[in-house]
């Protein structure tokens, strides 16, 4: 599922089934929650996560300020 968070943060739009899909969103709108608060601790807690410094760098500079004002929804 990282590997899958990474290339939606990447590339901005992947093409995979409808079950990964539904699994992913659920992942990448906790990442946006995280990018959202920014400091340090929840830096960390997504690195942790995706592993990649450059995804991870892009998630919090330039995702989570596009989503700043929208309020994330995480479907259970």
């Amino acid at each position: 599922m990282s590997n899958l968070v990474n290339q939606l943060v990447e590339h901005e739009r992947i093409c995979t089934t409808d079950a990964k899909a539904k699994e992913l969103r659920v992942v990448a709108e906790e990442m946006i929650s995280l990018g959202k608060k920014g400091d340090l601790h929840a830096r960390r807690n997504a690195f942790s996560f995706m592993r990649q410094k450059k995804t991870t760098q892009k998630l919090f500079d330039v995702i989570a300020k596009r989503f700043q004002d929208r309020r994330v929804v995480i479907p259970r």
